[in-house]
């Protein structure tokens, strides 16, 4: 009776066998997570060749933020990039858009590190990032004064977006580029729209003049840094957004083209660029006014400013 037993049992097992290696068997080679991976991330793999064809220096292409945008029904890439520039240097990193349906891309560079191709333009704000920056306004603590800069600049076409950076007290493409307070940021908004506001008496907000509030460059010392950084005209150079940096990093990439500059009197190496300088001038705007960074900041940004007179002249 055991035997019966023992060899219905090892019949029964054996079936099963047979047939999870018939329905489950898979060959070791094939990896799951690796095929998704590929998959999910061959639109970025497209942005990488399609970002390094336009470089000066392809080959030394480093990314980084690399993420995936859908917008109004179309995919884009959005990301930085650093590479070399003509001189063999590695330039800060440059944001760049890739449009997946045309395979194109365009990086915010002047001819720095990339061949002459379209215009740049900023990464698309998905509906899902309006929705969050819509909750971040309504929550922050800067709400009502966001609430009554919409009712004072009717028209201005301030995206919702923009306007909850400010009042998270962030510098961002949406802004333009413009670091320090919420108050000043709030007068380079009121200042851009004067045009529209000017004229109107008793409005919540009364602006005087649209010149930009930068003061005299003469007046400035490194040893004694103001209240808040200064405002940039919307077309100036200064007043792009730059790349997300850590202060480290920005204060670093400050100090380097310094170093490089004063090498470069000696003909050691050859000057940075006025890009460069550029460059490094927007990374130290991003630093928090308020922050303990800012004295540093303030001192490398003055003397960056002399350096660039000295470059362009």
């Amino acid at each position: 009776m055991n035997l019966a037993a023992a060899t219905i049992a090892g019949g029964i097992g054996t079936i099963f066998f047979a047939a999870a290696s018939v329905f489950y068997y898979q060959p070791s080679f094939i990896k799951p997570e690796k095929v998704i991976d590929a998959v999910l991330t061959t639109n970025q793999s497209k942005a990488r060749t399609a970002v390094s064809r336009l470089l000066i220096n392809p080959s030394s292409a480093e990314f980084e933020g690399l993420r995936s945008v859908e917008s109004d029904g179309k995919k884009y890439v959005c990301g930085a990039v650093r590479a070399k520039d003509k001189t063999g240097a590695y330039a800060g990193h440059k944001a760049f858009v890739y449009t997946v349906a045309i395979d194109f891309a365009r990086i915010d560079d002047d001819g720095t590190i990339a061949q002459r191709h379209d215009a740049y333009r900023n990464c698309p704000v998905t509906a899902e990032e309006e929705r969050i920056a819509q909750l971040r306004l309504s929550g922050s603590p800067g709400a009502s004064a966001m609430q009554a800069m919409q009712k004072a600049l009717p028209g201005a076409g301030t995206s919702t977006a923009a306007l909850s950076s400010i009042a998270g007290g962030s510098s961002n493409a949406s802004t333009g580029g413009v670091g320090g307070t919420m108050q000043q940021q709030l007068q380079h908004f009121s200042g851009q729209q004067t045009a529209s506001a000017g004229g109107q008496q008793g409005g919540p907000f009364k602006v005087a003049s649209t010149k930009p509030v930068i003061g005299d460059e003469a007046e400035w010392q490194a040893s004694k840094p103001p209240a808040a950084w200064p405002v940039f005209p919307p077309g100036d150079e200064l007043s792009k957004p730059a790349p997300k940096r850590s202060n480290a990093e920005a204060l670093a990439l400050a100090k380097a083209v310094e170093e490089r500059w004063a090498q470069s009197e000696s003909g050691n190496v050859p000057r940075p660029s006025l890009q460069e300088i550029r460059d490094a001038e927007r990374a130290l705007l991003a630093i928090d006014a308020k922050g303990p960074d800012f004295r540093a900041a303030w001192a490398a940004f003055v003397r960056l400013r002399v350096i660039e007179r000295e470059a362009a002249a």
